[in-house]
């Protein structure tokens, strides 16, 4: 009983980086009990590599309709949103640092929970800025 839940849990992740340069991430967890398991992950990436500048030009695609709304505190409210027309909206390529300005609450606001309706063969690739654009610094 690790933190006082019932059972024991086995937990794996499987990192993949397929043909298409898609990284994916798939979660697998058992218990010998009902318990309470949510198993994220925190990883960020600078494609354009170490020290060159923030991450805010990379244009990101998640295949996701919905999103879990925070309070202040940063806790969910329960509520399950839409993505469409608000921050959160990466159904297509979007710079991350387009809108993250207008991201409501504290920051980093980036514990928010994107859920979606689609199939996991459903990619959310990644891509470094292209050459033609500048870089934050």
């Amino acid at each position: 009983m690790e933190e006082g839940y019932p059972g024991a849990l086995t937990a794996t992740v499987t990192y993949t980086l397929t043909h298409s340069n898609e990284l994916r991430l798939e979660y697998a967890a058992a218990t010998d009990k009902p318990t309470i398991v949510n198993l994220t992950n925190h990883s960020y990436f600078n494609l354009a590599g170490d020290g060159q500048g923030t991450i805010l030009d990379h244009e990101l695609t998640i295949m996701a309709d919905r999103y879990t709304p925070v309070d202040d505190t940063l806790i969910p409210t329960g509520e399950i949103a839409s993505v469409r027309g608000t921050v959160m909206d990466f159904t297509r390529a979007t710079a991350i640092g387009a809108r993250i300005k207008d991201v409501p609450g504290p920051r980093p606001a980036a514990t928010t929970t994107i859920t979606s309706s689609r199939t996991a063969a459903a990619s959310s690739p990644c891509r470094q800025p292209s050459a033609s654009r500048s870089r934050a610094a």
